[in-house]
């Protein structure tokens, strides 16, 4: 029989406005032109959820129009496994530790980093209640610098707004037996360190044509009127 116990640390503190050079090839705006980047941060603290909400400010349409979305994450961690003997004699196992993450947003979810493992044994635990029942691993620094980096092809609208847009990030995992059988029970404890990012890549908004012609205003009941001709208008 197993047990599973997942202990993760996770997140929340602190969400910090930047804005880099880097540049999506993908994200132009007309002309061919870059778009404009702007990232917000989320650095992960220490804290033993399974899950946990990472929260960006939505893009202001105000300043422009949004074109595309990448999602970046950089996660340190460590992992600590105990496995104890069920069985009523002592075996010799071989096992395989297995830890993914997951992440949910606006338009469904995605994993965009594979999921990591690492394998145990082959060790002899004792019979069921002895002294030598029971075996450590760890910890071990199953996530190292683990970067992740995904352009979110999904709808923009939940992400333009004036308020926050929220992304849940979720880790699962376990420890299964390559060898000795299925009688042993097992806890894992798993901490966790890193960052999110959120970029956005805008462009100006352009109501008009950008090949303008004898564009006029005036004044007609009250009201201002704007005329033009536009070459290759569109």
């Amino acid at each position: 029989m197993k047990q599973l116990y997942v202990r993760v640390l996770l997140l929340s503190v602190l969400s910090s406005f930047v804005v880099h050079q880097y540049t999506a090839a993908q994200c132009n705006c007309s002309g061919g032109v870059p778009a404009t980047p702007i990232e917000h941060r989320f650095e992960l603290a220490p804290t033993d959820a399974p899950t946990s909400q990472l929260i960006f400010p939505q893009f202001d349409a105000s300043i422009g129009t949004l074109t595309c979305i990448v999602f970046r994450d950089t996660i340190h961690g460590t992992t600590t496994t105990t496995v104890r003997n069920k069985a009523g004699f002592p075996v010799e196992y071989t096992f395989l530790l297995t830890v993914s993450n997951t992440f949910k947003g606006p338009g469904g979810s995605f994993t965009h980093i594979q999921p990591v493992s690492t394998t145990y044994g082959p060790d002899v635990l004792d019979t069921y209640g002895e002294p030598g029942d029971i075996i450590t691993y760890g910890p071990d620094p199953l996530f190292e610098d683990l970067i992740g980096v995904i352009n979110l092809n999904t709808s923009l609208s939940p992400y333009i707004g004036t308020g926050n847009v929220i992304i849940e990030y979720s880790i699962n995992g376990g420890v299964i037996s390559l060898d000795g059988g299925l009688n042993y029970e097992f806890d894992v404890e798993t901490i966790y360190s890193g960052s999110f990012s959120l970029t956005y890549y805008w462009c100006p908004a352009s109501p008009l044509n950008n090949n303008i012609r004898n564009f006029a205003a005036y004044n007609k009941d009250g009201l201002v009127h704007l005329s033009w001709f536009g070459a290759d208008e569109i």
